[in-house]
């Protein structure tokens, strides 16, 4: 007998980084099944590298179902150069990059 869980994550705004790179301002509208993992694995407590072991595609199957429709936005985020300053407040080096954030998602996992 095969075990089945159910549940819904919302929330006011998302983003799913596109894996292609560290730092995309670009969004994937559903959260990739490697996010789905982590949040599933989190949920039960594991260590935030264990998922990897515990939800392979042989042992879980992750199915995910758009219940909100998809409306994204471009919001100016500004990003700071950590590098160049021992203090955050002396910090004077700012990039604005156009952030793409998933509004008010809800999905059924």
């Amino acid at each position: 007998m095969e075990k089945c869980i159910v549940f819904e994550v919302w929330g006011d705004w998302a983003h799913f980084r596109k894996i292609y790179t560290t730092s995309s301002p670009l969004s994937y509208s559903i959260p990739p099944r490697t996010a789905i993992a982590g949040l599933i694995s989190a949920i039960i407590g594991n260590d935030k590298n264990q998922y990897y072991d515990c939800f392979t595609k042989d042992q879980a199957w992750i199915a995910v179902r758009i219940i909100n429709p998809i409306k994204k936005f471009r919001i100016g985020l500004n990003l700071i150069n950590t590098k160049t300053a021992k203090m955050f407040a002396q910090i004077k080096e700012r990039t604005q990059v156009r952030q793409e954030i998933v509004k008010h998602p809800r999905y059924r996992i």
